[in-house]
């Protein structure tokens, strides 16, 4: 639900160098409805392409899962705005890692609504939360079953 969000072509990235990806889960302090998500959506899709970030966001029963990623001095500053975002607490980094290439490098930000039931056929886990638990951040398995997880949604918004 809600799309990716993809890049125009100018202000596709081209070729970068020591990118970072961040990936995180989060509560929220309230659930957010439906409206409150697509206008998230749309404030996060005008801010990433002014600062060269691309990225999945997973919102599941109030819970977010999302990853962050481009270039290191870009990524890192947002991180910590998101860290203190009052609208939502409990953010546990799952992993920080420098890659060569973007996993969403077309989308400015891909926004997807999950149902607890879809998360659970999906990934087997009962809640993004899980991930906190889950993910040990030295721990290269883990850090690719979130991939999988947010790849796995990301292939069936087109």
């Amino acid at each position: 639900m809600y799309g990716k969000g993809q890049l125009p072509v100018e202000s596709s990235f081209g070729i970068e160098e020591e990118m970072l990806s961040v990936a995180y889960v989060s509560s929220a302090t309230s659930k957010l409805s439906q409206e409150e998500l697509i206008e998230l959506m749309h404030l996060i899709r005008e801010k990433n392409p002014k600062v060269g970030v691309s990225g999945m966001l997973l919102y599941c029963e109030g819970h977010f899962m999302q990853v962050i990623e481009g270039p290191e001095e870009k990524v890192m500053p947002l991180y910590e705005t998101i860290q203190a975002d009052p609208r939502h607490d409990r953010v546990v980094t799952l992993f920080e890692e420098t890659i060569e290439e973007r996993r969403f490098k077309e989308w400015t930000m891909g926004l997807r609504q999950l149902t607890a039931r879809e998360l659970e056929q999906v990934s087997g886990w009962t809640g993004l939360r899980e991930a906190a638990d889950r993910v040990d951040r030295e721990d290269r398995a883990n850090r690719d079953a979130v991939y999988e997880l947010l790849m796995t949604f990301r292939r069936t918004m087109g």
